[in-house]
């Protein structure tokens, strides 16, 4: 398992992670185990670098196992909210 430091040694000596790296390295942040400095140092390491395809698979694969969602509605007078709904409001189909 890679851990912030590692990381950020990594990216700014312009190497690429692996998926399974950035895997780690997002698990990490999103679940607050990453100071917001270690955050900011990796980002602008690894927008310096260059971000490649697998960095980026990774990262978007983290964040949606992580997201929160939400049941649909399943009565027509409910109204729900959509975690990918942007805010939007939706409704049941009559």
């Amino acid at each position: 398992m890679m851990d912030m430091p590692a990381a950020i040694a990594k990216v700014t000596e312009k190497q690429d992670l692996t998926q399974a790296e950035m895997l780690d390295v997002m698990r990490l942040i999103m679940s607050g185990g990453a100071t917001p400095a270690q955050i900011g140092g990796f980002l602008i390491g690894l927008r310096m670098k260059g971000e490649t395809v697998g960095e980026i698979t990774g990262a978007a694969n983290v964040m949606r196992e992580l997201q929160a969602w939400q049941p649909r509605c399943v009565q027509q007078e409910w109204q729900c909210r959509s975690a990918r709904g942007g805010g939007r409001e939706y409704y049941a189909d009559p």
